[in-house]
């Protein structure tokens, strides 16, 4: 009797723990609505994919782990704290990365980039089905070239991290994708983002549609540090010269010491 009731108590339990676990797989990721319920004839859904994507965007490049990495390495920040405080910083500081394969912060970075390259595949293809269904064409075609520049971006940085990385520019290309050289990472990114630089507002930062965007200003930097990357110089300064000639010197921003302040913010020598 003993044994009979002790196996009905667990079948019970089990039934439940179910149950339970069915409920919570089931639950709708808050804030995100179903792809079978979005309009994609409604333009005004577009610009949020793209407000969404410089969300991803702004909040990967200001992860203090992540930039505390770059920082260091670079000698442009100091660790301080107590030597037991992230010790690993201060052997990346010495060029000491035999530990690095353990530390959070790269796992983090990983994580969190790549993430990031994922929500601009999406929002990439849904600026393609917002021209399908009706949208000015012009202006996808935009969007798609300032979110490519935000992907760009962010490979460069994958690459800095990891030298050979994956590079997919869709989803559904991540299964059983293989790392590639440097060089090779970052032709591929290169490659991606040229031909869609004219899609972009001529414009300074600051004059653009949205105040800030991406513009061709912008996408030039950009390649231009990708091809810095693999020593092209070449390319460095075909797509330096434009920015050279068209921001001039009276671009620069009158006191250095605020440049990098609200005050600096959105001002002409913005990129």
């Amino acid at each position: 009797m003993k044994k009979i009731f002790s196996g009905i108590i667990g079948a019970a339990l089990a039934t439940m723990m179910f149950t339970s676990c069915e409920g919570w797989i089931n639950i709708p990721v808050e804030a995100t609505p179903p792809a079978s319920t979005i309009d994609y004839s409604d333009p005004a859904g577009a610009q949020q994919v793209l407000i969404g994507a410089y969300g991803q965007f702004c909040s990967k490049m200001s992860e203090w782990s992540y930039e505390t990495v770059f920082g260091i390495r670079g000698d442009d920040l100091d660790k301080g704290s107590s030597p037991t405080d992230q010790a690993d910083l201060t052997s990346f500081n010495n060029f000491d990365y035999s530990a690095a394969g353990a530390y959070w912060a790269l796992g983090g970075a990983w994580g969190g980039y790549y993430g990031s390259i994922g929500y601009y595949n999406e929002a990439i293809e849904a600026f393609g089905r917002y021209a399908e269904a009706g949208s000015d064409a012009a202006k996808m075609k935009d969007y798609i070239a300032q979110v490519k520049v935000l992907r760009a971006f962010t490979y460069l940085r994958i690459a800095r991290l990891w030298g050979e990385i994956p590079v997919y520019f869709k989803n559904s290309e991540r299964t059983g994708i293989k790392r590639l050289t440097h060089a090779h990472a970052i032709e591929k990114v290169i490659a991606d983002i040229e031909p869609v630089i004219a899609d972009l507002e001529k414009v300074k930062p600051n004059k653009a549609t949205l105040p800030g965007q991406v513009t061709q200003y912008t996408a030039h930097a950009v390649v231009a540090k990708l091809a810095a990357e693999i020593l092209d110089y070449d390319k460095v300064l075909e797509h330096t010269a434009p920015i050279i000639s068209d921001y001039g010197k009276s671009a620069l921003f009158a006191d250095y010491h605020y440049l990098f302040t609200n005050k600096g913010n959105l001002s002409d020598e913005n990129i």
